[in-house]
């Protein structure tokens, strides 16, 4: 007589415990013995899936319609290698846009407050700023490297 499906569920799951060490190691070495390349590409594609609801993909169509630069400062879309990273506000983890790392954390530290920003401006008014060589007003930072 044949099984039932939850006895070959039952049995599937006897199974892998008995073998579980055993089928651990396998996919352990299947995932090494891809390119790294590939390795790398899964796990981004998983990851900004798994944390912003988006594919690769769509990814690559937000950072094509941005031209490939930050959506605030308009740096490139890599600095130290770092892809741009992806947006979102907190409070309804809406997708916005693609930042840089320094531009997100600005973000990020003054928690989105608007009001936080135009003090900072406010401050670096008061403090007679001077923007660093290479940056004009319409926000082009050729490269944050040499803003530091």
């Amino acid at each position: 007589m044949a099984m039932t499906h939850e006895e070959k569920k039952a049995r599937r799951r006897e199974l892998y415990s008995e073998n579980a060490e055993k089928i651990k190691q396998q996919k352990r070495e299947a995932w090494a013995a891809r390119p790294k390349k590939e390795r790398v590409k899964y796990s981004r594609n998983r990851n900004i899936k798994t944390a912003y609801g988006i594919t690769q993909d769509e990814y690559e169509k937000m950072l094509k319609a941005q031209n490939g630069v930050c959506a605030i400062c308009g740096g490139l879309s890599y600095i130290k290698n770092r892809p741009l990273m992806v947006d979102h506000d907190h409070k309804t983890d809406k997708v916005r846009d693609l930042l840089c790392s320094h531009c997100n954390l600005i973000l990020g530290h003054c928690k989105d407050a608007k009001v936080i920003l135009e003090r900072a401006i406010d401050y670096l008014d008061k403090h007679r700023y001077f923007p660093p060589e290479g940056y004009d007003d319409e926000r082009n930072f050729p490269d944050w490297e040499a803003v530091e």
